[in-house]
């Protein structure tokens, strides 16, 4: 739901590019979490990691964030719908989608994560 949303205002004329990446930063703020919970149970030994990896992007990226979660909360409000029911539908169904991962796919997306983590998480 929160992705229909993105792809929503990607098509309008508005809001600008910068609320969009604002917008996509709140909501990666709250995948990220559900994302990395997840790979520390597929790999507990590389928790450390994750955990590093999060405080890092939560710290570097707090302003986008909180930026965020305001145009997406007025996003919500135009559509009529409840940010924080979106929001725990989203999780909900990430859950469930990475519960149906295969052990490669994991290694994969968490792998994935982990260096997009990092990389957006460097100095601008």
């Amino acid at each position: 739901m929160l992705a229909s949303l993105l792809i929503a205002a990607a098509f309008a004329a508005e809001p600008p590019s910068e609320e969009m990446n604002a917008a996509a930063a709140y909501i990666q703020s709250n995948y990220l979490p559900v994302i990395f919970d997840a790979c520390k149970q597929h790999a507990p030994l590389r928790a450390p990691e994750y955990e590093q990896a999060l405080e890092r992007w939560n710290k570097a990226n707090k302003k986008v964030v909180a930026y965020g979660e305001k145009v997406s909360r007025a996003q919500a409000q135009a559509q009529g719908m409840q940010l924080e029911a979106m929001i725990a539908q989203s999780l909900a169904d990430l859950r469930n989608d990475m519960s149906g991962k295969t052990p490669e796919e994991m290694d994969a997306g968490c792998a994935n994560a982990l260096r997009s983590a990092w990389a957006e998480s460097q100095p601008k």
